[in-house]
């Protein structure tokens, strides 16, 4: 049977929309959902081991691929987890019996990280403009579930996050079976070069995973509620797709994770800079603030590791699974932080100022770490700007008619002769995107169609050709 084009996208959108719905509740509903539903005693048996879990699956994935055993979306894991750790969670509504719900709150971990990663490998399959439409409607779309949460009754709640859990599944399962894989089963190298290739970007998730918890430890308890909690994130779930949004289709601005960093260090530094003047009904600003920048960042590594992957030509299971591991450990950090001030001798009138001085340091110190690695990234490519000054073509450059000769030979358009040469100079794509004044997904287009044209699968693949040009021969 013949399926619409749009139906994929469409089913996306909904079932993405109905994942974060119920992985919304890591961020906030995991810790009230058991004293909404299952009594006041049970939140730590659920909520704690939900968290080791997911982010422990993260690592696992990250190791698999590195030894080249994860090739494929763990869609069966995705299932039989999420399942058992439903089952298990109706056998503790039965019999309340604790190491039940300890044994749920793991399942649905596990189960949530093979989610994120089916999904990931969804959206990798979709072409640039598709993958944003989707995520950003789903975050949309999955704040609808508040308002339900929020007034459904006790057994009606649990029985949305069971429609929930497995309407994403089902979505997920014909997103996969419907959109044509690309280029998937790609090894991913985990070594010391890899890591350092990384660091600047791990360190701007690390920093603003940590600040989240950090706040929520030091607002004060009357302020911790299902409502409050739920209509922060859900808000900072909308704005981020609206913030995102506006700069991706109405600006066709390309937002990586350091351009991220550097657009909300500000917005950090500011709120928390008032965070202890205010009072505590205006602390909750504070905090949503934090949520934004955690939803944000989310987003944009969700987008910013298929692009590396496609870039690098480096395996996406893994690759995604490593700056995942990094988002949700640093919570965990960041909630160590929260229980240190919390059991120092720090009074608590003070301890938002405390709060608030050692994150803006903790910001400050990322920012130097990340603008000095990018101003030392930029030196091998001696500046485009300095470049531009240059001729724009040597015909006594070697690697510039060997390019010549491939693009007389391939009928290679204009603008793709250019982005070879670039190429064949060591340009990477932000930089050609600042040579010719247009955004990085323009140039990602016409890459994918020089690759096309050349039958290759990398940037490493084009200077080999390049450097297979005979130009005695042609001579």
């Amino acid at each position: 049977m013949k399926i619409n084009a749009r139906a994929p996208i469409v089913a996306a959108s909904i079932g993405f929309a109905c994942f974060l719905a119920m992985n919304s509740f890591s961020l906030w509903g995991f810790s009230y959902l058991p004293e909404f539903v299952m009594g006041a005693h049970a939140d730590k048996a659920w909520s704690l081991p939900l968290a080791l879990s997911n982010t422990a699956a993260f690592l696992v994935f990250v190791i698999a691929a590195s030894k080249n055993k994860a090739k494929h979306p763990p869609l069966a894991g995705a299932v039989g987890f999420v399942a058992c750790g439903l089952i298990c969670l109706l056998g503790f509504l039965g019999s309340e019996n604790l190491p039940l719900l300890f044994l749920s709150g793991g399942c649905v971990g596990v189960g949530t990280t093979c989610c994120f990663v089916c999904w990931e490998t969804v959206f990798s399959r979709m072409g640039d403009r598709q993958r944003k439409l989707c995520i950003l409607a789903g975050s949309v779309l999955s704040a609808a579930s508040f308002a339900f949460f929020a007034t459904a009754d006790n057994s009606l709640t649990l029985f949305a996050i069971m429609v929930l859990a497995f309407g994403s599944i089902a979505t997920m399962y014909f997103c996969l079976k419907a959109i044509p894989e690309k280029q998937e089963n790609l090894p991913f190298a985990l070594n010391a070069k890899s890591l350092k290739e990384y660091a600047g970007l791990l360190l701007c998730i690390l920093a603003i995973g940590v600040i989240s918890p950090v706040i929520d430890g030091a607002m004060p308890n009357e302020g911790s509620n299902l409502m409050g909690r739920g209509f922060i994130v859900h808000g900072a779930n909308v704005l981020s797709a609206i913030v995102l949004g506006v700069a991706w289709f109405a600006f066709d601005k390309a937002i990586t994770i350091k351009r991220a960093y550097y657009l909300v260090f500000p917005l950090f530094v500011t709120a928390l800079f008032f965070f202890p003047f205010v009072s505590d009904e205006m602390k909750q600003a504070a905090s949503f603030a934090a949520s934004f920048g955690f939803t944000f960042f989310s987003i944009v590594m969700m987008i910013s590791c298929i692009e590396i992957s496609e870039e690098k030509h480096e395996g996406l299971i893994g690759l995604y699974a490593l700056f995942a591991f990094v988002t949700y450990a640093s919570r965990f950090v960041g909630d160590g932080v929260s229980f240190v001030l919390g059991q120092s001798s720090i009074p608590n009138d003070t301890l938002p100022m405390a709060a608030a001085f050692l994150l803006v340091y903790l910001l400050s110190i990322v920012m130097f770490l990340v603008s000095r690695k990018s101003r030392h990234e930029a030196t091998p490519l001696q500046s485009p700007d300095t470049q531009a000054e240059q001729p724009h073509r040597d015909i006594e450059d070697r690697a510039e008619r060997q390019c010549a000769i491939l693009a007389e030979q391939y009928k290679l358009t204009e603008r793709q002769h250019e982005i070879l040469v670039l190429f064949s100079h060591g340009y990477d794509i932000p930089s050609i995107a600042k040579r010719f004044f247009i955004s990085e997904n323009t140039v990602r287009t016409h890459t994918k169609k020089l690759y096309l044209v050349l039958d290759v699968h990398s940037k490493q693949e084009i200077i080999s050709l390049i450097e297979t040009v005979d130009l005695d021969s042609e001579a």
